[in-house]
């Protein structure tokens, strides 16, 4: 394939993916990076490294307007990201102990898991009342949002918080572990080819 034919369909497929991700609320990178594997014979390390740059701006993105209909938690987000900076800290210092074959392996069990819960809400308007989760009242992990098909203020609070945060923690590891790896292999070629050592 022609260069600059790749370039084109790497920015179209990056677009779908883009798409996808922010309608399903389930970030670009899921649909991505087995794309960019199975089709353009990418390299999953480097693949799963692209898609964290992917997921910045479709995220970026959903959130601006996520903000605006009143859908974002910021309390929730912030608890969140307290489990993806732990595990992107750990999964930096696993670079060159995790093989790449288990970061496949946990990458599919991800998206099979995602695909099932996605499709299993695909017609619910509002979940039933899930069981009061202790730490999701300790720390408050509620909120509300107008839905415009009900015509009313919809209330919700977080339910499996140590599940959700396990959840988050693995995905920043295994992130941070691929892309720093990837970044790190991208280094040695490069020096490799310059003649550096």
């Amino acid at each position: 394939m022609e260069p600059w034919l790749f370039v084109v369909a790497i920015l179209a497929t990056s677009a779908v993916a883009g798409a996808i991700g922010a309608i399903l609320g389930l970030g670009g990178g899921i649909v991505l990076v087995p794309i960019l594997t199975m089709f353009y014979g990418v390299n999953l390390r480097d693949a799963m490294g692209a898609s964290i740059i992917s997921v910045i701006a479709t995220s970026s993105g959903a959130a601006a307007a996520y903000l605006r209909t009143g859908l974002s938690n910021i309390r929730i987000g912030l608890f969140l990201a307290m489990a993806t900076v732990s595990g992107a800290i750990v999964g930096a210092g696993l670079v060159g102990l995790v093989p790449e074959s288990v970061l496949e392996l946990i990458l599919g069990l991800a998206l099979a898991y995602s695909t099932l819960v996605t499709l299993r809400q695909l017609n619910v308007e509002i979940p039933a009342e899930p069981r009061v989760d202790p730490l999701a009242m300790s720390f408050e992990l509620e909120g509300a949002y107008y839905d415009a098909g009900l015509d009313r203020d919809v209330k919700y609070r977080a339910a499996r918080v140590r599940t959700g945060f396990g959840a988050m923690f693995g995905a920043a590891c295994c992130r941070a572990c691929s892309a720093s790896a990837a970044e790190r292999s991208r280094c040695w070629r490069w020096t490799t080819s310059c003649g550096s050592r």
